[in-house]
């Protein structure tokens, strides 16, 4: 298993479909951090929830929601507010899996809606293909 650079580890998109680990599941999770603090969570048909985060120790975060966006009719709804504050514990590994090969994989807990892994889609933390930025 490789190491990953602590300084960006978090930067990217990642996303509950994209980890290789399982043949398939019954909704796509995605979680995004961009290098400025700011992100994202989706639960993909239902909502998006925007954050910041910062670490507060090595394999610790907080997570503090902003913002919740409903789908509604396919599009995304107008923002409400949405204030919570979560401390999340993770790791990041790159690893073989069953379906997929090499993966870099992101370990949380506790787990984001049902959502506990995370294969990383992209460096780029921008809207996924579902999302209007």
């Amino acid at each position: 298993m490789g190491d990953i650079d602590a300084v960006d580890e978090l930067v990217g998109l990642w996303s509950s479909e994209a980890t290789g680990l399982y043949y398939s599941s019954f909704g796509e999770d995605a979680l995004a951090f961009a290098a400025d603090g700011t992100g994202w969570q989706e639960q993909y048909p239902y909502r998006v929830i925007r954050f910041t985060w910062r670490r507060v120790a090595a394999g610790e975060l907080v997570l503090t929601c902003h913002e919740r966006l409903q789908y509604l009719d396919g599009a995304l709804g107008p923002p409400q507010p949405h204030t919570a504050s979560y401390r999340i514990a993770y790791q990041i590994q790159e690893e073989d899996t069953p379906f997929e090969g090499r993966r870099v994989i992101l370990r949380i807990d506790p787990a984001v809606d049902f959502a506990h892994e995370f294969g990383r889609v992209s460096r780029d933390p921008s809207p996924c293909e579902h999302q209007v930025s």
